[in-house]
Parts: C-alpha cells; sequence; structure tokens
C-alpha cells in the first residue's frame, strides 16, 4: 500500500548467495502516489547472517532516502526480526555495528 500523502515508503530486501558468500541488498522507494521515485542494488559481501544482511538493506534504505531528501519515511522489510530491532534503534545499531 501507498504510504500517506506527503511521506515516502521504503521498501528493502537482502538475497543471499552462498556459493560465493554475498549478498544483494536492494532499495525502492514510492511517494504517496505509488510512483517509484528511487531505486538502488548494492553487491555486498556476506557476513554470515541474514539477519544482518536485511538490516544492511535498511539502513542502505534509510541512507538512500535521506541523500535524495525524500523525507518523512515509512521503512518495510519482510524480516521480522529486523523489524522488531528497529524499533529499538539501540538494538539496531548494535547489530550493525558487530
Amino acid at each position: 500500500t501507498s504510504p500517506p500523502n506527503g511521506w515516502f515508503k521504503v521498501n528493502v530486501d537482502a538475497a543471499i548467495k552462498l556459493s560465493d558468500q554475498t549478498a544483494g541488498l536492494g532499495v525502492i522507494i514510492r511517494d504517496s502516489r505509488g510512483k517509484a521515485v528511487a531505486a538502488t542494488v548494492q553487491k555486498v559481501s556476506f557476513r554470515g547472517d541474514v539477519a544482518y544482511m536485511e538490516a544492511a538493506a535498511v539502513n542502505l534504505g534509510i541512507q538512500v532516502a535521506q541523500n535524495a531528501k525524500f523525507l518523512p519515511i515509512i521503512v518495510e522489510s519482510d524480516s521480522k526480526e529486523v523489524v522488531d530491532l528497529a524499533r529499538n534503534r539501540n538494538c539496531l545499531s548494535s547489530l550493525l555495528s558487530q
């Protein structure tokens, strides 16, 4: 669903390729009409933990939105663990700093 008027939705995901220990981070940002206004992908080294990679995708999405001045944002991820951690920013920061 589209975000409320004046907001942007940042959808993120991570995909893991164990055979070469890499991950792909994906971000798409949509405006309140549902129109895609930004997107990016990034190939990174897999750090051995799926939740870490999902958190890295959230972090990338927030950075892209901030750099493009697409604010305020709603972040959406399919990782329940990361969503729960994101509700407590200190936990998310701790996960990303490992």
